[in-house]
């Protein structure tokens, strides 16, 4: 139960892939992890970044893909402030869109490919298709903690470095049953590399840089 909510083990690899969290390391699956918490374990993936579902209803899948296909015409449509503002609404948009083509699983989710390129599309993809494939979804928590700081490191034409602190604690659980599969709760330090790909920001790879169990480390930093 606890590799399935390794969202960054698989979802943020130092060489290619964020991961897979549950199967979370999909968004990972690219990545290599560089984990620096207290074990040499990939981080764990988690439900919120990533995880296992099976979408056996069609109005589930239409419902999902409709709401992806809203979040990402919105970000187009935003106007900002600065290319930083920018880069991290998109960087969001990556995270919020694979959680939603996960709620239930549809690896053919239009968002993923929308905010996602390179390694990381491929990892993202194919985590949604273990998700499919073991019958698992996300979900959130009842009362989550809703943490998470997102901060531009640089820009250097159509690439990009940002720092995540995010607090994880969304639930992979059964299709069908609602069974909670992971539970857990934990605090990654993540850095994700954005490129910019017909004019728009996508995530090409996460890595996890630290890993803390329940709410803790960066999140408590200020």
């Amino acid at each position: 139960m606890r590799q399935l909510r390794n969202r960054f083990a698989a979802a943020w690899s130092s060489s290619h892939d964020r991961g897979r969290l549950v199967v979370v390391a999909a968004a990972c699956v690219a990545l290599l992890v560089t984990a620096c918490s207290d074990d040499d374990d990939p981080p764990p993936n988690d439900a919120s970044r990533s995880t296992t579902a099976s979408d056996d209803e069609d109005s589930a899948t239409t419902t999902t893909e409709a709401a992806a296909s809203t979040t990402a015409t919105t970000a187009a449509e935003e106007e900002f402030d600065s290319v930083e503002d920018e880069i991290i609404a998109r960087y969001e948009g990556y995270w919020d869109a694979r959680f939603a083509a996960n709620s239930p699983p549809n690896p053919d989710d239009a968002a993923l490919r929308e905010y996602a390129t390179g390694g990381q599309l491929d990892h993202v993809i194919a985590e949604t298709q273990d998700n499919l494939d073991a019958g698992v979804e996300f979900r959130r928590a009842d009362e989550p903690a809703d943490f998470r700081e997102v901060s531009v490191l640089s820009v250097d034409g159509d690439s990009a470095v940002v720092q995540e602190c995010v607090v994880n604690d969304n639930l992979v659980v059964r299709i069908g049953t609602g069974d909670v599969v992971d539970d857990g709760v934990a605090t990654y330090n993540v850095r994700g590399d954005m490129q910019r790909v017909d004019g728009e920001w996508r995530l090409a790879a996460a890595n996890q840089v630290q890993r803390w169990e329940g709410i803790a480390g960066c999140a408590l930093a200020g």
